[in-house]
């Protein structure tokens, strides 16, 4: 940490003033990783906005000096002078992502200064940082920001889940929270093909085998056995439940056994920073759930079972 940081960090309780409890903590935790006392955008002034810009450049300026006082030919001189330069770029378009996710994050926090918080852990904090200064597309940073958020608040997001973070594209988060909107609304994903293969049912794949492919892959679910079942005398039943319904499953052998897309451990600790479905998505769910229904029917007789709406809910 820099003298700067240490020298101004007496003043932060009257930088941070207005902000929250779970605010505050990002912008001290921020601070004292980045050496150098950070104020939020919403309580710079234009003057200090400026300044603060100032500042980011000179840093990066000073590494890319000592880039170029290196001692050499004219030709390792220009190829030192671009290395300096991309220095430059590549130091202030990190500080952009960071400072961009920081931001977003403490948009998502409270004024509250009775919500709890858990300190964060200074190796999770250094690998946050250090994935989330390379993340420049805006939905990614609304991911890492979330996570920030939410991890100020009970901290329980593990490493593993920002090593899987780091590595996803904009296209998985987007089938990811297709996903985990489909599985609160229904209750389960089964994978008969009537629903994520080709079928005559096509207006139920909300969910593309592809998007099911490129979710598993970026390792957020995984194929499972969602329920199974063997009976010494057949037929043998599973109750299941879809979009909050319960339905009977009946095979007329002695064995059954139902697969489904499940998270895996990094999935689900995701799934909690994906917020509620959007009004299109809750309104596609529900006029697309009979459809839905029918590609089950279809395929549970194709595999020779039955399919039963529970008389009794209860």
């Amino acid at each position: 940490m820099n003298e700067n940081a240490d020298t101004n960090s007496g003043s932060l309780i009257s930088d941070v003033a207005g902000l929250g409890k779970i605010a505050t903590q990002i912008v001290e935790a921020f601070t004292r990783a980045t050496g150098a006392l950070y104020r939020p955008r919403a309580i710079r002034s234009e003057a200090e906005a400026k300044a603060h810009e100032i500042i980011v450049l000179a840093d990066a300026q000073s590494k890319a000096n000592a880039i170029t006082r290196l001692g050499a030919d004219e030709i390792e001189f220009q190829i030192q002078k671009r290395a300096a330069h991309r220095v430059v770029a590549t130091a202030v378009q990190e500080q952009m992502n960071l400072e961009n996710i920081i931001e977003a994050s403490l948009a998502l926090t409270s004024p509250s200064l009775d919500e709890a918080t858990k300190p964060f852990d200074n190796g999770w904090f250094a690998r946050f940082m250090d994935g989330a200064r390379s993340v420049s597309h805006s939905e990614l940073q609304q991911v890492w920001s979330a996570i920030l958020t939410r991890q100020a608040r009970d901290g329980q997001f593990s490493l593993r889940l920002l090593d899987c973070v780091k590595n996803l594209e904009s296209e998985d988060v987007r089938a990811f929270e297709k996903f985990v909107w489909i599985k609160r609304a229904w209750s389960t994903i089964l994978t008969w093909p009537d629903f994520l293969g080709v079928s005559r049912y096509h207006d139920c794949r909300l969910l593309s085998s592809e998007e099911a492919d490129r979710l598993i892959d970026a390792g957020l679910i995984e194929h499972g056995i969602y329920i199974a079942a063997k009976s010494v005398v057949p037929p043998v039943s599973v109750r299941i439940k879809l979009m909050g319904r319960l339905y009977d499953v009946t095979a007329q052998g002695d064995t059954i056994g139902l697969h489904n897309l499940s998270y895996t451990r990094v999935g689900k600790e995701l799934e909690t920073v994906v917020a509620i479905a959007p009004a299109t998505m809750i309104a596609e769910l529900s006029e697309k759930s009979e459809e839905f229904l029918k590609g089950v029917a279809s395929s549970v007789k194709r595999d020779k079972l039955t399919f039963k709406l529970v008389d009794n809910q209860n």
